[in-house]
């Protein structure tokens, strides 16, 4: 009879019901939660909010663009538009007639080529005004130098000099304003 005894309440057959209990535990509780997801569950709650923010931007840059392209075309009488397009009907033919693909894409390189020339003759000419300026700059600076540098046979400075360069910083103050 002990050994009946021991095979219903043994330990195994006592964790198996706790482990039913707690698993009915765990089902009510997600029942009853306010939204889904957190840290154990990798964040769903989270991950929906951000997806819920994207498509709300999304959905404000589509409008912004809708806004852009109506103000962009220019309100116009529907006897201009027909007049418009008959015009530019005959402008593309007189354009396919005249020119191939090849011709095109040969006006198009030369564009291109005469571009990329332009900007390098402004990049030239950006890079010798620097080089002048700097020069000027230096010249000034050394000339400036030279003459506060002078002192007399005692070894002071020559007032003269300093004098002169505050009169000409004190002016050039003056013209500038």
């Amino acid at each position: 009879m002990s050994s009946v005894i021991t095979t219903i309440g043994s330990k195994s057959e006592r964790m198996d019901l706790q482990k039913k209990r707690e698993g009915k535990r765990q089902f009510k509780a997600e029942q009853y939660k306010k939204f889904k997801g957190n840290k154990k569950e990798g964040q769903g709650f989270a991950d929906k909010r951000k997806k819920k923010v994207q498509y709300e931007y999304l959905k404000m840059l589509r409008k912004e663009k809708k806004k852009r392209e109506k103000s962009t075309l220019p309100h116009t009488s529907f006897e201009d538009t027909d007049m418009t397009e008959e015009k530019m009907g005959t402008e593309k033919k007189i354009e396919d007639s005249s020119s191939n693909t090849y011709s095109k894409s040969q006006k198009q390189f030369n564009k291109k080529k005469m571009e990329k020339e332009k900007k390098k003759k402004e990049v030239l000419k950006q890079k010798r005004e620097i080089e002048s300026a700097l020069t000027n700059y230096k010249d000034k600076k050394s000339k400036q130098y030279k003459k506060l540098c002078k002192k007399t046979y005692k070894g002071q400075p020559v007032m003269k000099n300093q004098i002169e360069i505050l009169l000409h910083k004190i002016q050039s103050g003056i013209d500038q304003t």
